[in-house]
């Protein structure tokens, strides 16, 4: 009776669209965002997110004059969100593709290459890339992994059993970079997905701002905003460690979160084209506290 009810409701329900054959052409898909056929629109709209580098000069084109309000507003956000993440082999080859799609570039400077982590911290930021909230702030990102030896962390091959590793520990290095403008955010170490996915949108906003004035000015108020977020201001292990290095307590993670933004500004503008900055070259000294 089940299978029976089963096989009732499949033919009841819509069958999704399904793309066949040759490529439909682009001009086609945004005809279909107004379609009457739900179905269809919503195949429309994946179909232009997955060949969004095709698409985006047409969906530009078409937006202004889009009179209806559901095609309007997907193609809006279709522009908005950027399509899915595009991934380089090297930094040249990022940022000229970043430079053409009008996008931000992540540069991680990796502890070995992307398929195979040294570290455990390493290993941590390669499965917080992969978690949903990440995936979907990347959007919009040329990505580049550079393999470097020597990354400081807790070596994984000499560990049976993953050691802990509070967020921000490890040698591993982001740098978010504007293909003409420069290193405009860092992050080092490994971060949870949802501090990470939040700094990749700041890093994208801080992307967009032109003078280096401004930019300063736009990360010294984030930095600001860091201070006043809940739990920044009480550390409950403060009895039970000498350093906030190795807390895992808001307070304590916050700083070092701060403390990337303080050595980010010692690189601001590094021009990554060539070569990438020195590993900590934004302040070996940074202040770790507020």
């Amino acid at each position: 009776m089940k299978r029976l009810a089963a096989a009732l409701l499949a033919a009841i329900l819509p069958l999704p669209f399904v793309f066949a054959g040759d490529p439909e052409p682009v001009a086609d898909l945004i005809d279909g965002l107004r379609a009457e056929d739900a179905a269809r629109r919503e195949a429309c709209e994946e179909e232009l997110d997955r060949r969004w580098e095709e698409a985006k000069a047409a969906m530009e084109a078409a937006l202004p004059g889009e009179k209806d309000a559901e095609a309007r507003a997907r193609l809006k956000r279709l522009l908005e969100h950027g399509g899915p993440t595009v991934w380089e082999e090297t930094v040249e080859a990022g940022l000229k593709r970043a430079g053409k799609l009008g996008w931000p570039c992540l540069v991680v400077r990796g502890d070995g290459p992307l398929a195979e982590g040294a570290t455990v911290e390493g290993l941590n930021l390669r499965a917080e890339l992969k978690a949903p909230d990440t995936v979907r702030a990347l959007r919009g990102y040329v990505a580049v992994w550079v393999s470097s030896k020597d990354v400081p962390g807790i070596d994984a091959r000499k560990e049976l059993e993953r050691p802990y590793a509070p967020e921000g520990h490890g040698g591993i290095e982001l740098y978010v970079v504007h293909p003409k403008r420069g290193v405009c955010h860092y992050l080092r170490g490994w971060w949870k997905a949802e501090r990470l996915a939040a700094e990749l949108e700041r890093g994208r906003e801080f992307a967009r701002i032109e003078g280096a004035e401004e930019l300063r000015r736009a990360r010294a108020a984030a930095l600001e905003e860091l201070k006043q977020r809940p739990g920044a201001d009480s550390c409950e292990n403060v009895r039970r460690h000498l350093h906030p290095w190795n807390c895992s307590a808001t307070e304590c993670t916050l700083k070092r979160l701060a403390l990337c933004y303080r050595q980010g500004d010692g690189i601001l503008g590094a021009d990554v084209g060539q070569t990438l900055p020195d590993p900590m070259a934004g302040g070996l000294d940074a202040n770790l506290g507020w």
